[in-house]
């Protein structure tokens, strides 16, 4: 079942577009990706002893960028969509696919209204990243836990979730 057909996601999630992610050979982390993220690379990272290690490489890959409307906490729909861990793997991006991403889209992402969300697998570990723009055209990213933390974003900026087409 699609996003858009289930009846309780589909009052979350309003699908924006689609993009279609070239493949990688994963060797680029974000940590190490300063012209990319020149808004910064937050702190966070020290946090999270597994980030910043390369990831096999991948194929092309389809995704889909959704508005998240109302109050509703990303962790509870992302629970929704992916009730059990090891299903958030079907909702993952290697962070060389993000760096992709916010490289070649970066102004359709809008990025200075919106605070772009990705469920990043890392080493078998999950990480929620948030990705905005600290000041105009230049990309901040950060990341948390995916099973602790609420995805919250500063006051002004929207919410969008990226996830791959199932």
């Amino acid at each position: 079942m699609t996003i858009e057909k289930d009846p309780i996601l589909s009052q979350y999630l309003t699908h924006v577009r689609n993009y279609v992610i070239p493949p990688t050979d994963g060797t680029r982390v974000i940590s190490k990706e300063e012209e990319v993220f020149t808004g910064g690379i937050d702190g966070t990272y020290d946090n999270y002893e597994g980030t910043s290690y390369p990831a096999p490489p991948t194929k092309a890959k389809a995704v889909s960028l959704y508005d998240v409307s109302g109050n509703e906490e990303l962790q509870k729909i992302l629970k929704q969509l992916f009730p059990s861990a090891p299903s958030l793997k079907d909702a993952s991006l290697t962070e060389h696919q993000v760096i992709m991403l916010i490289e070649e889209q970066q102004a359709s992402l809008e990025l200075d209204t919106y605070a772009t969300f990705f469920v990043v697998e890392i080493k078998q570990d999950y990480y929620l990243h948030q990705v905005r723009n600290s000041s105009p055209g230049m990309p901040k990213v950060s990341a948390s836990d995916c099973d602790l933390q609420e995805a919250r974003c500063e006051e002004g900026f929207r919410r969008r979730l990226v996830l791959p087409n199932r």
